[in-house]
């Protein structure tokens, strides 16, 4: 019963974050082609105050999730961790994509004058997309695998050597 409890809480907060960040994507506004802003602030923040700690419960529950698999051999587990580090790659990859494609959109950074988001930072209305995106959620998810792996490969070291 147990392990049916902790697979429906996984699920459950898989699907809760996984729609917080497509509201916060929703809720990211468009530059418009005429490059007027908008003033109305960042109305996503307030699903990231709610998303970003039940993401974190779901990375939490993700590492206990690999670090708790007991039949599999280390040669199985490293082959997850080198599965597991490439999508971390990829991901990387599809950030640093993202991040261009955005600057590209908004005509620069924070620190270009001919930028829509000049002098606003790098957190604002137009750039929650580049925090809170499918390869950073991703990205948390896969991460935290590889973790519960490593813990749960250095756990059963220590404990051959005892």
């Amino acid at each position: 019963m147990r392990h049916r409890s902790f697979y429906f809480w996984l699920l459950t907060l898989l699907i809760i974050s996984a729609s917080g960040f497509y509201l916060i994507d929703l809720m990211t506004f468009k530059p418009r082609p005429n490059g007027a802003i908008s003033g109305n602030g960042n109305p996503a923040i307030i699903v990231m105050f709610v998303a970003i700690p039940i993401y974190a419960a779901l990375l939490v529950l993700t590492s206990k999730l690999f670090y708790h698999v007991k039949k599999v051999s280390k040669i199985k587990k490293g082959l997850i961790i080198f599965f597991i580090s490439l999508l971390l790659i990829f991901c990387v990859v599809g950030e640093i994509n993202e991040v261009k494609w955005h600057l590209d959109i908004l005509n620069g950074g924070p620190n270009n004058p001919k930028s829509i988001i000049y002098g606003w930072g790098w957190f604002n209305q137009y750039t929650n997309t580049i925090f809170f995106n499918v390869n950073s959620f991703v990205f948390g998810i896969a991460l935290s695998g590889v973790l519960g792996c490593i813990l749960s490969i250095k756990k059963n070291r220590e404990g051959q050597q005892a």
